[in-house]
């Protein structure tokens, strides 16, 4: 039996966004090869549907989709498996990153 009245509209789930921080993201050279970055999204909500900006991570333009050993060409798995990476690890680090950041800045203007 289905829970869902007909006509009823579902909530589309909004994922956090956050320009400052995918600049921050972007301001990194790749995590690869150091050359300028760009923000990825590690997770996903859905097919077509990039999740939260925090789970961004920084890659140039080669390892992100134009290389074949790119994230995008490779997937998440055999991405880390082929560069010897935890992708949830640096994206923890580079959160950590920022609010030391964010932190420091804060407090100078106080």
């Amino acid at each position: 039996m289905c829970q869902f009245k007909p006509g009823v509209k579902l909530e589309k789930q909004i994922a956090d966004r956050d320009e400052a921080y995918k600049e921050f993201v972007r301001s990194l050279p790749c995590l690869i090869c150091g050359k300028p970055s760009r923000a990825h999204h590690i997770e996903v909500n859905g097919i077509g549907i990039k999740g939260s900006d925090y789970s961004c991570i920084n890659l140039c333009d080669n390892h992100h989709t134009i290389k074949d050993e790119s994230i995008h060409k490779l997937g998440t798995v055999n991405f880390e498996r082929y560069h010897r990476l935890n992708l949830q690890e640096h994206q923890i680090q580079l959160l950590r990153q920022y609010i030391r950041q964010k932190t420091k800045e804060a407090n100078e203007t106080n």
